[in-house]
């Protein structure tokens, strides 16, 4: 017979047959389930059975009507079986049986899948593959703090998968693992591409220094924040000025310093020297005090140095030794019989950090700044310190006191020069002038850096 199209297929699917004996009762079990009567035939010495009335059936249990005697002859006939679910032996399902893109999140119960936690410590026999999250503040094995590493089966390397956050304002490098932002004036940080985790240093400016006797500037107060998120958008840089200084003719101290701000970070001003026969104020770090007067507590950093006096009288020039400014790292020293107070040192060592990474730090934060003064080095340790207290000054005929580590003005003794001025973008407080007819240093303007890894 001729056809249209294309040809029919020729394969037929085989019906099976159960021959059962009979147990002269009526239950019997089938070799296949069926769904109802009429998808079996059940045959008794060749007679085909009336479905549902001389049988039911239940799955595979089939009942007869009436019992069949085991020399009876009585076999079924399956024109329709049940779909039996087969479940895959285990292993036995490859990759090129599952369509790419077929199994989704959506299909995958919650908690199915385990997760492997990422070691907190680099495994001491690692395997290609294995993954470290190095939590602690050092430098490991190359691997840089808050950074994960992948073992590549030779040796750790930092991961660089993901979309790197990118972002403009201050002065921008890179150095290592990381991008810096380092602004020395008010600005915007703005974050263009995905969020990230950053880490931040806000230093505010430092206290102005005082005269006529006068005691040192403190130092700004530093805020050091690591692990911070942040999201897509603008964030204003707020960057502190120096204290102006105190100024021949009258008891006029110094001013503090001004606040610096970055996101939820706030770094208060340095407190402004004592000049003539006043305290020194408070602030970041306390200022210095003038004559016969303390210095000024802190509440980041460290307190003034009170000044020193052969006499009661404020009136008398004979004697006096201004106390030095505070610093961040240390309190300004108190003025002594022949001795001015010394500004207090800045900080070497950011909380939950090494002095050795502060200084890569700030070496890698301030290279191309155009600023030599950013920071300053101990002549013994070489150490990087910032924001120092100022010295306090005298009338007398003493030595003045030198540079505090961190920018920390230095005085000057038995002159009317005028004070020096604490080191730009350190934080730094003023030193002091020696006389009454001297203008003590200015305070030295504050510093904002921002970090993330590249």
């Amino acid at each position: 017979m001729g056809y249209v199209g294309n040809k029919a297929d020729s394969n037929y699917s085989s019906i099976d047959k159960q021959i059962i004996t009979g147990n002269g009762g009526t239950g019997y079990t089938l070799s296949h389930s069926v769904a109802n009567a009429n998808e079996i035939e059940v045959f008794v010495n060749n007679v085909r059975q009336d479905p549902g009335v001389a049988y039911t059936v239940n799955n595979a249990a089939l009942t007869m009507t009436g019992a069949v005697a085991n020399t009876d002859s009585f076999y079924v006939v399956f024109i329709g079986k049940a779909v039996q679910t087969k479940v895959p032996a285990d292993g036995s399902v490859g990759t090129t049986k599952i369509a790419d893109g077929a199994v989704t999140a959506a299909k995958i119960a919650a908690g199915a899948v385990s997760v492997v936690a990422v070691q907190a410590t680099a495994p001491s026999s690692p395997a290609q593959g294995d993954m470290w999250f190095n939590t602690s503040s050092s430098i490991v094995s190359g691997i840089s703090s808050k950074a994960l590493a992948v073992y590549n089966g030779t040796a750790w390397q930092k991961s660089t998968t993901g979309i790197v956050m990118t972002a403009t304002g201050g002065i921008k490098r890179t150095s290592g693992l990381y991008t810096y932002h380092t602004f020395t004036s008010s600005g915007t940080f703005s974050v263009s591409q995905t969020a990230g985790i950053i880490d931040s240093l806000v230093i505010a400016g430092g206290g102005g220094g005082g005269h006529d006797n006068g005691g040192g500037g403190g130092a700004g107060g530093v805020v050091w924040t690591t692990s911070a998120n942040v999201a897509t958008g603008n964030y204003t840089v707020t960057i502190g000025a120096g204290g102006a200084p105190s100024v021949a003719g009258g008891t006029n101290p110094a001013g503090s310093g001004a606040n610096s701000i970055f996101k939820t970070a706030t770094a208060l001003g340095g407190g402004g020297a004592g000049g003539s026969s006043t305290n020194g104020a408070n602030g970041g770090s306390g200022g210095g005090g003038a004559r016969i007067r303390v210095g000024g507590s802190s509440t980041q950093g460290a307190s003034g140095g009170t000044a020193f006096a052969n006499s009661a009288s404020a009136s008398t020039n004979s004697g006096f030794e201004g106390g030095g400014g505070g610093g961040s790292g240390a309190a300004g020293t108190a003025g002594v019989s022949g001795a001015i107070g010394s500004g207090g040192i800045g900080v070497s060592t950011f909380v939950n950090s090494s002095a050795t990474e502060t200084t890569a730090f700030l070496l890698a934060a301030l290279a191309g700044t155009n600023s030599s003064n950013v920071a300053t080095t101990s002549s013994s340790s070489g150490t990087l310190y910032i924001a120092g207290g100022g010295a306090g000054g005298s009338q007398n005929s003493v030595t003045a006191a030198t540079t505090a580590a961190g920018g920390g003005a230095p005085s000057v003794a038995n002159t009317n020069a005028t004070g020096a001025n604490g080191l730009v973008n350190t934080g730094s407080g003023g030193g002091s002038s020696g006389t009454g007819s001297g203008t003590g240093g200015s305070g030295g303007s504050g510093i904002v850096i921002v970090r993330y890894l590249t």
